[in-house]
């Protein structure tokens, strides 16, 4: 399949209220789709301002709200309307999820965030549960049919999981170290047209994060 998109960013979503409130789950109406919390929106708000002159031309993101809220501090910035793209969720694993998410409508997401273009067709949807075999062939699959749609560079939002096996899928390379909020990939559209190749180094960038918000950067890689 050739590819139009000649850079594919891959960022993960800053950091959300569950991993800072541990008690936050036992009284939520939406356990499973947690927001970010006040650091993980000005985390959001610096990926959004080392994109601003990156030439974007769309954003695509998962339906989870902290997926949403990331890209839409890219957008303010931007300008680019937000694309919700089903096929970058998080990985559906048994253990994670009881059950089907439940996350917000498009019409109310749309109502939250006007910059969401609610006109773009997903190209993928995920199915519950997921086993790490398919949760790996979606991302790769959502990754490719993007980029061979759409033209100039566009930014991906996901999931820890999924923003390394989005790159894996599109690069064809083996695992990446840990992939901390907010941390950005950058693969460019290699020769043949049909991959990419990792720009710069192999480890996600999170240089671009003000030091009292950047995330703590684990040792080691996803397998």
């Amino acid at each position: 399949m050739k590819m139009t998109s000649s850079v594919v960013y891959i960022a993960r979503h800053g950091e959300r209220i569950d991993h800072v409130d541990k008690s936050w789950k036992q009284q939520a109406d939406s356990p499973h789709d947690p927001f970010l919390t006040e650091v993980g929106l000005r985390q959001a708000n610096s990926l959004g301002q080392h994109l601003s002159d990156k030439r974007l031309s769309h954003i695509f993101c998962s339906p989870f709200l902290r997926t949403v809220q990331t890209a839409n501090e890219v957008s303010k910035v931007t300008g680019l309307p937000i694309k919700i793209e089903p096929g970058l969720s998080e990985w559906l694993h048994r253990e994670w999820f009881s059950r089907s998410p439940k996350l917000l409508p498009i019409d109310t997401l749309k109502a939250k965030f006007p910059s969401i273009d609610t006109t773009h067709t997903p190209v993928v949807f995920p199915d519950y549960p997921e086993t790490r075999d398919r949760v790996i062939a979606r991302s790769a699959q959502t990754a490719t049919l993007l980029a061979s749609k759409y033209t100039g560079n566009i930014l991906l939002v996901a999931h820890g999981m999924t923003c390394e096996f989005t790159a894996r899928g599109l690069t064809r390379s083996g695992p990446v170290p840990y992939i901390a909020y907010c941390s950005l990939q950058t693969c460019v559209l290699a020769d043949d047209g049909q991959t990419y190749h990792v720009h710069g180094p192999n480890e996600p960038d999170v240089s671009f994060i003000p030091e009292e918000i950047r995330p703590y950067v684990k040792t080691g890689v996803y397998q």
